[in-house]
This record gives C-alpha cells, structure tokens and sequence, in this order.
C-alpha cells in the first residue's frame, strides 16, 4: 500500500512539472512569435482588402484585444480545441493539426520501433566482447549515425534504393494506383488500409515507411546502441552477474534476462526523448519524401506566418515532449522503486 502512494505522488509532481513545463513553452512562444513583424490580419483578408475587411479579419483572429487576454483566451482554447483559425486555410488550427497528425505519428511510431529494436541489438552485441570487432564496429557505426544529418541521410538513401538499386518508391505515402482507392477512417494510412482490407495498399504503405522512417531513425538507433552497450557492460560487471556465470547459466539468458533488464532503464529515458526527437526532425525528412504529415503543414505555416498554426503544431510537439517523459519516467520507477523517493 504504501509503495502504491509513493507511486501515485510520484506520478502526481511528475504530471505537475509537465504542466509547468508546457504553459513556460507556450508563453516563451506565444511571445516570440508576435515579435516578429507580419499582418495576419491583412494575409486573411485575401488579395485587395480594403479598411472594413481588415478589421474583420482582426475581430475573427482575435487580434483587436491587447496580448495578454490573446494569451489566455489561447490558453483557455488548449482544453476545448479552440486553436485559433489558420490564416492559410480558414479552418481550425485543430482540426488541420489533428487531420495531418496521423500520418506522422505513423512515421514517427516506425522510426521508434526501428530505434528500440536495432539500437538495443546492437548495443547487446557490442557488450559481448568489450573493443572486439563488433564492439569497434558498433561504436563507429552509432557514432556515424549520431552526427549524420537526417536530410542528408534521405536524400542518400533515396540515391541508393530508388535512383540506383530500384528497390523502394521515391516519395509519398503509397502509389499512384491506389490514389482512388485508399478511404480514410482513422487518419493513420496504414491502419486504415487494413481496415478496409485493402492489403496490396497495406505491403505498399510498408515499402513507401521504409526510406523515411530509417532516416528518421539513424540518430535514434546510434544513441540507443551506444547507451545500451555502456549500460550492459556495468550490468555485466556487477557480482550477481558474475555469480550467475559462475553457476552455469547459459550466456543468452544471462544477457537478456538478468543484465539488460536491469540496464534498460537509462535506455528508455533515450528513447522517449529519441520519439520527441523523431516528432521535431520528422520536419525536414517529411518535405523530402512528400510525406503529408504535421512536418509539411508547419512548413508551410512557418512560410506564410501563419502564428496560430505555429503554435498549434509547438503544442502538439511540448505535450508529445511532456507526455513521453512522463511515461517514460513513471516505466523507469516501476523497474527501479528507488526513485520514488526522489
């Protein structure tokens, strides 16, 4: 019982600073972006206003009242879905950014999976044999992976698997063949294609994630590699380890049942803060691979200053932010009841 409180105050101040966390976001942001010199007002209008348009366009944005009540009329907004109207597209900063979400929390969720699965792998088998080959190579590789540059890596990847292998599509979501017949139900393409049982689209959707989703995974996958294999070789020396060796127990179980659940902790902090990552520079790879996503449409606002869809999608982008270290946290206190104390 009394761990159970612990936890759930634990819980509590973890969800209390997250809370801290977004609004401080937000009003940094909201600040800044009304620094910077534009008329919304006139962009709205359309070609030509005159006077008396103007001042509607202000009157329907909100911008004839003084900033501080703009602040918390946007505020009060985050908890009813009342975003504010794009100036782009006259619709609701809500509506636009749950439409275009979907599709990059898709590309976003592969890239992550990719991340957890090769980077643990290999950061296991570089801790096998400390400075052997694999262990040389798995740092060289995790350290090219680190400082290469995501677009960059997009555009080579679509040199080497379109241009000269001709193994993977270019660019979009799926093929033109099946422009006519993917439905959209959920948002998410490859969840509705399989809804609709439309496998042929559900195998093309796969092969259009590949390319995006590994350039959005390389940073990920070199970090987790690395923090993997330094957490395994500090698991691997402790006494229980070397007990459990010295009875007999076969190395696989060793390696997978004892030391990385007791290394994977500091794993997951990285790779919740690799999925936040992955949301913020999913940004450029979507614009290369004409992926439809919430990086496309932030593009686009950032380009015709469209305020309200910037700080819609910085919303969307804290609290994905907050929420992952949350979850990430309340996971690490389950595996390690210490920092409950905290």
């Amino acid at each position: 019982m009394g761990r159970t409180a612990g936890y759930g105050a634990y819980a509590a101040r973890r969800l209390g600073y997250g809370v801290v966390l977004v609004v401080g976001i937000t009003l940094v942001a909201f600040v800044l972006t009304h620094l910077v010199p534009s008329n919304p007002a006139l962009v709205y209008a359309g070609l030509h206003p005159n006077p008396a348009q103007i001042a509607r366009a202000r009157q329907i944005l909100g911008l004839d009242k003084p900033l501080y009540m703009q602040y918390l009329l946007f505020l009060r907004g985050l908890a009813t879905g009342a975003w504010g109207i794009s100036i782009t597209t006259h619709g609701s900063v809500f509506q636009n950014v749950m439409t275009f979400l979907p599709p990059t929390l898709e590309l976003v969720f592969f890239a992550t999976l990719e991340s957890m699965v090769l980077g643990v792998l290999l950061g296991v088998w570089a801790s096998e044999r400390p400075d052997g080959v694999a262990d040389v190579a798995v740092r060289v590789l995790g350290a090219g992976l680190v400082s290469m540059p995501a677009f960059w890596l997009a555009l080579l990847l679509q040199i080497v698997f379109f241009g000269q292998l001709h193994l993977l599509p270019l660019t979009g979501e799926y093929g033109g063949a099946y422009v006519l017949t993917a439905r959209t139900i959920t948002g998410f393409p490859l969840l509705d294609a399989a809804l609709s049982h439309q496998w042929g689209l559900v195998g093309d959707e796969l092969r259009h994630l590949v390319l995006p989703s590994l350039a959005l995974a390389a940073y990920s996958i070199g970090l987790v590699a690395r923090m993997t294999r330094a957490t395994m070789l500090d698991a691997l020396g402790t006494d229980y380890i070397r007990l459990a060796v010295a009875n007999g127990v076969r190395r696989r179980r060793i390696y997978f049942r004892y030391a990385l659940k007791n290394a994977i902790a500091p794993t997951l902090t990285v790779l919740g803060l690799t999925f936040a990552y992955s949301l913020t520079g999913d940004f450029f790879v979507e614009q290369i691979f004409f992926w439809n996503g919430l990086g496309s449409y932030s593009v686009h606002a950032i380009d015709n200053l469209d305020i309200a869809a910037v700080m819609g999608v910085l919303v969307v982008v804290s609290l994905a932010y907050t929420v992952v270290n949350l979850a990430v946290d309340l996971i690490r206190a389950l595996f390690d009841p210490r920092l409950l104390v905290e």
